[in-house]
């Protein structure tokens, strides 16, 4: 299953927050495009939905191309 995002899923999310009248609070957060497609109920082009993701969606799935720093325990 694949949760990609076409270039123009990106350019609707931005008009989204072009059009949001309370655009400045969200000023000086990380926004994660898909989440606030969610929260403004924009599809992409082909009428899907990616997912939001985050850091900890890929907690522990430390694969071969991981730095050492990222295998040790502390």
């Amino acid at each position: 299953m694949s949760n990609s995002e076409s270039p123009q899923f990106i350019g609707h999310v931005i008009g989204g927050l072009w059009r949001d009248p309370l655009l400045m609070s969200k000023s000086g957060r990380v926004l994660i495009a898909a989440a606030v497609a969610h929260e403004y109920g924009i599809a992409d082009v082909d009428g899907t939905r990616p997912v939001p993701l985050s850091a900890a969606d890929f907690a522990g799935n430390a694969g071969p191309s991981a730095g050492a720093s990222e295998l040790q325990d502390g």
